[in-house]
C-alpha cells in the first residue's frame, strides 16, 4: 500500500468516497482507506491491551521508557530588583532546583512484565472490570526489584 511520504503516492491528498447529497459535499477520505477505514492498525491489534505485548515481541530489549532518579536539591537566593507602586524595591527569592541522575531506561518486555505484574496484583486483591480504580503516583517509573 503506498504512503504518503513515499514519491509513489502521486500527491492526492483526498478522494471522494460518496456521491454529493444536495447542500452537502461528498465525503473524501485519504487514498490509503479508499476501500473503508481501518478497524486496527495492523493484523492481531485490536484492543489497547494488545499492543505491549505486541510492542515486548517486536522490540525485545530496546528502550521503552525513559526516567530520571531525584538525587539532590540544589537552593539559590537571588536578589531581584522589582517597581511595586513606582518605586524600586530588592526582593529576595529562594528557588529550589532537583539535581537529576543521567536517564536511565526500561525495555519494552521489563515494561511489558512490569504491566503484568500489576495487573496480576490487582486482580490479586479482588479488583474487577467493575471496580473504578485511581492510581495516584509519581511521574516516573519505579521498578523494584
Amino acid at each position: 500500500m503506498p504512503s504518503p511520504s513515499k514519491p509513489n503516492f502521486g500527491g492526492v491528498a483526498s478522494i471522494e468516497v460518496s456521491k454529493p447529497v444536495a447542500g452537502e459535499t461528498p465525503i473524501r477520505r485519504s487514498p490509503l482507506a479508499k476501500d473503508g477505514l481501518p478497524t486496527s492498525p495492523m493484523d492481531g491489534i485490536d484492543t489497547v491491551a494488545d499492543v505491549l505485548p505486541y510492542a515486548a515481541r517486536q522490540y525485545g530489549t530496546k528502550a521503552a521508557l525513559g526516567y530520571r532518579d531525584i538525587v539532590g536539591l540544589v537552593e539559590e537566593e537571588t536578589e531581584e530588583t522589582k517597581v511595586v507602586e513606582g518605586k524600586e524595591t530588592v526582593v529576595k527569592k529562594k528557588w529550589t532546583f532537583f539535581q537529576l541522575s543521567d536517564y536511565k531506561y526500561i525495555s519494552f518486555i521489563e515494561l511489558k512484565n512490569t504491566v503484568d505484574d500489576v495487573a496480576r496484583g490487582l486482580v490479586d486483591i479482588g479488583v474487577t472490570r467493575a471496580d473504578v480504580l485511581n492510581i495516584f503516583a509519581s511521574t516516573r517509573c519505579v521498578i523494584y526489584v
